[in-house]
């Protein structure tokens, strides 16, 4: 990818339907929003993606679980994004982490003089209330938060739309598609060295017959979920 990062091909594999995500991947998402900033609308707020009138995102990997952070400079907001739906309150649920992230930000904007600085660190941090949160979904964390860091402008608590449905047999199949959508959009992305190289194996792919395709494909699976397990 460009900026240096490297992710290899089995962190990639990992976006496979019903497996945990790797960090990588999630770093990937973010080199390729953050080149995609050049295209917003002027009107959108400019977003800063995490590896200041600024939004940053924060993706946080924390043990087997992956949500997001998002520090809005604009409006002085610390919102928490995540997909699991538990009433653990959250010093417990969170740890450290969110303060730790508050303090530091505000250690970085006090010493670059940002006129945000004071307010950052006094601001309450929340987690965002979002009707399709889930309770038995334990492997789609990072798929939720890279359509999290896709759609999330900045809003007030009960209006952000992220496309999802609630939790059901209709959210698990936008996942599934989402998850092949967004290795389409890494592997294939211009900011990949190995564009090209992507490019030339998917066409030698599509050239072979649906059966020979449909049997490799099922081989395929099977060594990568005994990889990924």
């Amino acid at each position: 990818m460009s900026g240096g990062f490297t992710a290899h091909r089995y962190h990639m594999e990992s976006l496979l339907p019903k497996c945990m995500l790797f960090a990588h991947v999630i770093d990937c998402w973010s080199l390729i929003l953050n080149a995609d900033e050049v295209l917003r609308d002027p009107q959108s707020p400019f977003r800063l993606f995490c590896q200041t009138d600024v939004a940053i995102f924060l993706p946080v990997v924390a043990s087997v679980h992956i949500y997001l952070i998002v520090v809005d400079l604009r409006d002085t907001d610390f919102v928490i994004i995540d997909n699991s739906k538990t009433d653990v309150p959250m010093d417990i649920k969170y740890g450290d982490m969110p303060n730790n992230i508050q303090k530091y930000m505000a250690q970085f904007l006090h010493e670059v003089k940002h006129p945000k600085a004071t307010e950052v660190s006094k601001v309450f941090h929340y987690r965002l209330p979002m009707p399709w949160r889930t309770l038995s979904n334990q492997v789609d964390c990072g798929v939720f938060t890279m359509r999290h860091m896709e759609t999330f402008m900045g809003c007030e608590p009960g209006e952000f739309k992220s496309g999802f449905k609630n939790e059901s047999a209709a959210q698990d199949l936008q996942l599934h598609k989402l998850r092949f959508r967004y290795m389409n959009r890494i592997m294939l992305s211009g900011h990949n060295s190995l564009q090209r190289n992507n490019h030339s194996e998917a066409d030698e792919f599509s050239e072979l017959s649906a059966k020979v395709r449909t049997n490799m494909l099922e081989r395929a699976q099977n060594i990568l979920f005994d990889r990924l397990a």
